[in-house]
């Protein structure tokens, strides 16, 4: 009789035993995928409150179009827009610089191009 007494407590206290154990996993893993929601709601909320302030100086603009074959003549700086005058060997040229200052946060405005002896004569108006 103790050996069916034994089995009888025995058994409904294994499933306990387990029910225990599956209980707190699920807590355990809950808490941790709340947690993590918690870290990446933070995240988002610092990073939309930064404001990106990338102010492009005359030296890095003139660097840039260096890159593309570009040369500056005159850079001027008003506000948060630029005036420039340059050259370049070809549209192409001025097209890649464009979308390369475009990636930095830099609006083109106003631009126009004119087919000179010594290759294109270029003005443009720039914002950040």
């Amino acid at each position: 009789m103790s050996a069916w007494l034994q089995r009888r407590w025995l058994m409904p206290a294994a499933w306990v035993m387990v029910g225990v154990l599956l209980v707190t996993l699920i807590v355990r893993e809950g808490t941790a995928r709340w947690q993590d929601a918690r870290q990446w709601q933070a995240l988002a909320r610092t990073a939309a409150s930064l404001q990106v302030q990338t102010r492009l100086s005359a030296e890095q603009l003139q660097q840039s179009a260096q890159a593309h074959s570009i040369v500056l003549n005159e850079v001027l700086a008003e506000n948060h827009s630029w005036q420039i005058k340059g050259h370049a060997a070809d549209e192409q040229s001025v097209q890649r610089w464009l979308l390369a200052v475009q990636r930095e946060g830099v609006r083109p405005l106003r631009w126009s191009l004119e087919q000179g002896e010594s290759g294109m004569s270029l003005e443009l108006e720039l914002q950040q």
